[in-house]
């Protein structure tokens, strides 16, 4: 199970471009899709709500995790990736910008979010996305 992962934001990732993505896109390497729980692959659309902390300020913010898989149910479906939504007000309230660092951590059954780049950085090679040391 993986503790910690980070990904380098894009400008879709903040909402600058004025795009309709929906959330921050999760890509599908294992050691990226074991940070989060389990999704049932067997239903349309599986999803969970997590609670992350805010390791700044303790805020907690409620993010979605969800796989958009209607091309697997449906004969005309387009859709089959990962995602996790509801971010636009934690970017907001933190300012993020592209090119800045997101980190998610656990410690337990608790989900972290930080803004702040872990020492020594990140070195993505995933789609943006890499998994973080945990000192």
């Amino acid at each position: 199970m993986t503790k910690a992962i980070g990904k380098i934001l894009s400008a879709n990732d903040v909402g600058e471009t004025g795009s309709h993505q929906v959330g921050v896109y999760i890509p599908r390497a294992p050691e990226i899709l074991g940070f989060f729980p389990p999704l049932d692959e067997h239903t349309k659309n599986p999803q969970v709500h997590i609670d992350f902390v805010h390791d700044l300020d303790n805020t907690h913010y409620t993010f979605k995790f969800v796989h958009y898989n209607n091309k697997l149910f449906e004969p005309n479906g387009t859709r089959d990736e990962y995602r996790l939504t509801g971010m636009t007000e934690f970017f907001r309230v933190t300012g993020m910008q592209p090119g800045q660092t997101l980190v998610l951590y656990r410690e337990g059954d608790q989900y972290y979010i930080s803004d702040a780049p872990p020492p020594g950085g990140i070195t993505p090679d995933n789609e943006n996305w890499c998994v973080v040391a945990v000192q």
